[in-house]
């Protein structure tokens, strides 16, 4: 997968500290198999993509892909919605905004 965007995943911890246990881990590598980075690279391609094209697409069962999609969802993956401005006559642009040390809050 060749994507430039960062996504933080949500650990879970079983413990009261911050050390990760073997469950952690476990769960964690179980939730990034080959099946799971294929149904997350093509979401993040397409947000709005149908559970049943993407199971087509994939080769794969509906319930399966409906399954793992909803897991994904729920743990590490994030909906997001864009205006379009452009087609309500709108323009966009980018705004780099300088902050003082300690007016951080002011912003």
């Amino acid at each position: 997968m060749s994507n430039s965007r960062t996504t933080k995943i949500p650990i879970t911890r079983s413990n009261n500290n911050n050390d990760l246990n073997d469950s952690d881990v476990k769960g964690l590598f179980k939730l990034f198999d080959n099946t799971n980075l294929k149904i997350i690279e093509e979401l993040v391609k397409n947000p709005s993509t149908s559970s049943a094209s993407l199971a087509t697409k994939l080769e794969m069962p509906l319930s399966s892909l409906q399954r793992r999609r909803s897991k994904l969802e729920k743990s590490v993956l994030i909906k997001s919605h864009d205006i379009n401005l452009k087609a309500s006559g709108g323009k966009m642009g980018d705004a780099v905004i300088k902050v003082d040390e300690g007016n951080l809050r002011t912003v």
